[in-house]
């Protein structure tokens, strides 16, 4: 068996899988408030670079 067959029939044993999908299409910025507030920035679209 090659490695890349291996490494398929491992995969295929991965019950699921947990991502952060922040900042995959885009930077991640923060914003803060001047009360120290701290918000995040990425697109909605981030989550297709985790599409299977």
């Amino acid at each position: 068996m090659t490695d890349t067959q291996t490494a398929i029939e491992q995969a295929k044993a991965v019950k699921f899988v947990i991502l952060d999908i922040h900042g995959i299409l885009t930077d991640n910025t923060l914003y803060y408030t001047n009360e120290g507030t701290k918000s995040e920035c990425f697109s909605l679209a981030d989550r297709i670079g985790c599409k299977a």
